[in-house]
């Protein structure tokens, strides 16, 4: 099973395509590539999808601040399933957080939002 991971606006990087296969994956480069800014965001990604406790903080980092207010956006597919995590910092310095899962066959797709806003602590 292919498993692809797209970032818009995430940390330094602008935009990212990446097709993971089935194995051990391997990031390497130099010094402020966005290795960890990768691994980060795929671990929040799964945090989120999987009910799992996250900071606000943690999903703040990720946030490219300099997108000119484009959101930031976290796309992970699995098999016919594709999850969308998308970030926006508001105005009022809180964080909008829409997490959506589509799961597309031959004739159809469904789309179900999971989570809309993300509650600041």
């Amino acid at each position: 099973m292919v498993i692809s991971l797209s970032l818009r606006n995430i940390g330094s990087l602008k935009s990212v395509e990446i097709e993971l296969a089935n194995g051990p994956v391997v990031l390497y480069g130099p010094n402020n590539a966005g290795k960890t800014t990768i691994m980060r965001a795929l671990k929040y990604a799964i945090k989120l999808l999987t009910n799992k406790t996250i900071l606000v903080g943690e999903l703040r980092e990720l946030i490219n601040r300099d997108s000119g207010g484009e959101a930031s956006m976290i796309l992970l597919k699995v098999g016919n399933i594709s999850y969308e995590v998308a970030m926006e910092l508001l105005n009022d310095n809180s964080l909008k957080v829409k997490v959506v899962k589509t799961e597309e066959s031959e004739k159809e797709s469904k789309e179900e939002e999971l989570m809309n806003k993300l509650p600041l602590g």
